[in-house]
């Protein structure tokens, strides 16, 4: 199993795995929004980058993109499956957005971290519609963790209960 180094453990013992953690393990806690998680591959986007403007490093960019899209392609082909509420097909087009859509958008747009609007992810995801499942447009925002996207729910107001997030 593929392992990702962990920059803060330190290697006392010299070996080359020492300090790292398998990527499924890393993924998970990435898609579970764990904030540690978020910043390490924040961390690690930017150093792919750095790569890439040397022109190296292209293999692991793509096994990282394709990590990252293996649990929302499970998930997405469970909630097909089932049907779902229309809080479950609006969190799963959520997570769509911030998983798989901007991923792909920042691997072509190596010189940007966030897109000017939810239209240029429109071409990484199988639908160009960017509202939700009551028809309320989605909200995208980028920071620190990377975009941040959210539905106003079923009332179709923004900051109350019923908001869902992508990071749910």
């Amino acid at each position: 199993m593929p392992h990702v180094v962990r920059p803060d453990v330190a290697s006392s013992s010299g070996h080359p795995r020492a300090g790292t953690l398998p990527v499924a393990t890393e993924v998970a806690r990435v898609a579970a929004g764990d904030p540690v998680a978020l910043v390490r591959y924040a961390a690690r986007r930017s150093e792919l980058r750095a790569r890439r403007a040397t022109g190296a490093g292209w293999g692991l960019a793509v096994i990282a993109l394709l990590a990252l899209s293996v649990p929302a392609l499970a998930s997405l082909s469970t909630a097909t499956c089932g049907g779902g509420s229309k809080v479950d097909v609006a969190r799963l087009k959520l997570k769509k957005y911030a998983f798989e859509a901007y991923p792909s958008w920042a691997v072509d747009h190596p010189d940007r971290v966030c897109p000017r609007s939810l239209h240029e992810l429109d071409d990484y995801m199988n639908t160009g519609d960017d509202q939700d499942s009551w028809g309320t447009p989605i909200e995208l925002r980028c920071g620190i963790r990377g975009v941040w996207l959210r539905s106003a729910g079923e009332d179709g107001w923004f900051d109350t209960a019923d908001d869902l997030v992508s990071s749910e």
